[in-house]
């Protein structure tokens, strides 16, 4: 019923895929860039035909990892949402169909041994008795929502009194045009984040050189808090495109906690992307300081196909393997 194609970097019709009605900034060629970049792994796209009729991509990247996978996305590219990106509208089933079949194609074709797939669109409910699958979950905002509605669910004694209060001491949160002195700025205060927790960052400071350089100005928020003095107290990134908006990174420096720099830092984020006509601000993750901005938790899939038995158990052995390597680490520290 479908073909699919692999298509070569130049072939690659971004234009396209961007303006379907499933894109997300994480299946733009920017961020495929990023990935290219930072870690070297290339861009993984597939036309898919049916009866003859181009009916949209499949946009991933393709990884080694003691053996290869299709991932899309892969974890620790801090990177989400990708899959299919439709020139026709389509239900869910049919989704999960279109993979079942382009995963047979990769494992017959020999691109990979493993696919794993986290589409914005599916929910638990349509994988359930399908697919292999695992729960996604995270909290997002609607936008689509008025300022004053957004304002309202901020709780109020935990985000809307730090915004007042930070206000009232002089902070004020501006957009950065000075792009390297912001990433060494931000990363500096990174590094005093995780060494609280007796770690140290899981990227490097060429991670964020490179999503920035392939994102800004277009598909990146770059905003910083900054003091009455001007000390950039808070730094925050904010990648996004019309459907989706994401915080995709923010820190601090512990001696200007008083003056309240991060809840008007990632509010002003919010409401940044909500101008420019974003639909969806998601948090990205679960931590539990995200609550104060009155989110909904949201719980999609990540769904899995091997072309072996006994690859998807490897895989989450070697997760939890990496892990527990780097908690022990941690306690051990302190």
């Amino acid at each position: 019923m479908y073909k699919f194609e692999l298509l070569d970097e130049g072939r690659i019709p971004w234009d396209s895929i961007h303006g379907t009605y499933d894109s997300t900034i994480y299946k733009t060629k920017e961020w495929l860039t990023y990935l290219n970049k930072w870690k070297g792994i290339p861009a993984f796209v597939v036309q898919i035909t049916k009866d003859e009729n181009d009916i949209g991509y499949f946009v991933g990247e393709i990884v080694k990892q003691v053996v290869k996978i299709v991932g899309s996305p892969f974890e620790g590219t801090g990177t989400a949402h990708q899959g299919l990106s439709m020139l026709v509208n389509i239900s869910n089933e049919e989704r999960i169909i279109i993979y079942k079949e382009l995963s047979k194609w990769v494992f017959k074709n020999h691109y990979a041994l493993f696919v794993q797939i986290e589409d914005w669109q599916l929910s638990v409910e349509d994988c359930e008795g399908k697919v292999k699958y695992s729960p996604v979950d995270g909290y997002l905002i609607d936008l689509n929502k008025t300022e004053d509605e957004l304002f309202h669910n901020l709780h109020s004694s935990s985000c809307r009194y730090s915004i007042n209060k930070s206000r009232k001491q002089g902070v004020v949160i501006r957009e950065t045009f000075d792009v390297k002195r912001f990433v060494e700025i931000y990363y500096d205060q990174l590094i005093e984040v995780f060494a609280k927790q007796g770690l140290t960052p899981t990227y490097g400071i060429e991670c964020v050189h490179a999503l920035v350089d392939s994102l800004y100005p277009n598909r990146i928020l770059l905003l910083e808090a900054v003091s009455q003095e001007g000390d950039v107290l808070a730094t925050g990134l904010f990648p996004g495109d019309e459907n989706l908006a994401v915080f995709w990174g923010g820190a601090s420096y512990q001696r200007y906690q008083k003056l309240c720099p991060n809840e008007p830092l990632i509010w002003e984020g919010i409401i940044k992307w909500k101008s420019r006509g974003t639909r969806t601000f998601d948090m990205c993750g679960i931590r539990q300081y995200k609550l104060k901005f009155g989110p909904e938790l949201y719980t999609k899939t990540k769904i899995y196909f091997s072309k072996y038995p006994g690859l998807l158990e490897m895989k989450n052995l070697a997760k939890k393997a990496y892990y527990g390597i780097r908690n022990f680490k941690a306690r051990f520290k302190k």
